[in-house]
């Protein structure tokens, strides 16, 4: 009897220590879509420098906001802390831009052709879905962002003139963002085990952390 107790002990710590390393997968999974993201800034730098553009775009950001706002109601996160978010995304893709931009003034890049701004803003527009259903997706399952995972974002979301301030800033927003309040999916209590947490597989109880934010 003891060494079934014992059994039953070592399974459920290796369930939920399976857990909590599927749910720091699944962040490392939404920090590369965000160094994705930012790592297209180089190619969009040059091109409008190329063109003589501006690196301000404020009729882009405002599309870029739109498009923000009606995923974040098809996905079930509120709009307000998604749009804080996505304001923080845009402000250190700028930040590079203009760093880049500063570069090239002494150093330009040589034999090197940036791809168009037509080509790439799609692929970033797909980006930016993919970051919100993923961010959904941890949320839902009560995965909690904070500064316990900040160390693995900062390593991560590391492209060229991302500063550490940047980063931070960045994080901060991604921290803030929560669950609409009108979510449409069902009690996260009532999700199975392995839709949130795929390594998952042996059914037994899993302890959740708390959702940061609550709804």
């Amino acid at each position: 009897m003891l060494t079934v107790f014992k059994w039953c002990a070592v399974m459920g710590y290796m369930t939920i220590f399976s857990a909590f390393s599927s749910h720091s997968d699944s962040f490392n999974e939404l920090s590369v879509l965000i160094n994705d993201r930012l790592s297209y800034m180089k190619d969009i730098a040059a091109f409008k420098a190329e063109k003589h553009l501006a690196t301000e775009d404020p009729e882009q950001e405002k599309f870029v906001f739109e498009q923000a706002s009606g995923r974040a109601k098809t996905v079930g996160l509120d709009e307000t802390s998604v749009r804080f978010f996505i304001s923080a995304q845009i402000n250190a893709a700028k930040a590079i831009q203009y760093r880049y931009r500063a570069d090239w003034l002494s150093a330009p890049e040589i034999a090197w052709q940036p791809r168009n701004l037509a080509i790439l803003r799609p692929q970033i527009a797909r980006l930016n879905d993919e970051i919100l259903t993923k961010l959904h997706a941890l949320l839902i399952c009560g995965v909690v962002i904070d500064d316990r995972l900040y160390s693995q974002f900062r390593t991560i979301v590391d492209p060229p003139h991302l500063t550490d301030q940047d980063k931070k800033q960045l994080f901060m927003a991604l921290e803030a963002v929560k669950l609409s309040a009108s979510d449409p999916l069902p009690d996260r209590q009532k999700i199975p085990v392995q839709r949130c947490f795929p390594a998952v597989g042996s059914g037994l109880p899993v302890v959740f952390p708390a959702h940061h934010g609550g709804q």
